[in-house]
This record gives C-alpha cells, structure tokens and sequence, in this order.
C-alpha cells in the first residue's frame, strides 16, 4: 500500500506545477513592464512600475494585489495610495527614455 503523506505530497507537487506557476507566470510577464497611466491625483501621465513578483505570488492564490514599485511622479508623490494600479494604460507620445530608466 503507498504512503498516503507520499501521495498528498505528489498532489501538492502536480498542483503547483500545473495551475500555480502558470497563473503566477503569467501575471509576472504581464506586469513586468512599465506603462504610461495617468494620476488619479494630479491627472499626469506618469511612468509606473508595478511590483511583478509580489502580484505574481498573491495571483497565486487569490487575485493579484498591485502595488507600485517606482513612479517617474515620486520623490514628490511617493506617499500616494496608488490608485493608478487599477487603471487603464494610456497611449501617450511621451519620451519612451523614462520608461527606460524604470527598469
């Protein structure tokens, strides 16, 4: 007879293989780039970064929670509540150098 703890753990293993990492896969590699949004606060059009590896673990299990790794807004805004996560991108002729300096 198989040792139930050794199958338990051969479910665990295919779960994680089969439906964690592609969903947690595929929220790093859509998250990873910078994109233009604009403010909520001060109706900008800023350069955000998103956390990609913290939202890619937390869709993981539940829904993605985003938060801001660096805005081209901070220093001066860096205490916002990061409502921009939730919105749109905007397509903008903005200087795609700053996008750059984001990653």
């Amino acid at each position: 007879m198989t040792d139930p703890w050794a199958v338990l753990a051969g479910l665990v293993v295919v779960a994680f293989v089969f439906v964690l990492a592609p969903v947690a896969g595929s929220v790093y590699l859509r998250l990873r780039a910078p994109r233009w949004l604009r403010c909520p606060e001060t109706h900008l059009p800023a350069a955000v970064a998103v956390d990609a590896g913290h939202a890619a673990w937390t869709a993981a299990l539940s829904r993605p929670l985003l938060r801001i790794r660096n805005c081209t807004l901070w220093p001066r805004r860096s205490g916002c509540a990061q409502r921009c996560c939730e919105l749109p991108e905007i397509s903008s002729d903005t200087d795609p150098s700053r996008l750059e300096r984001l990653r």
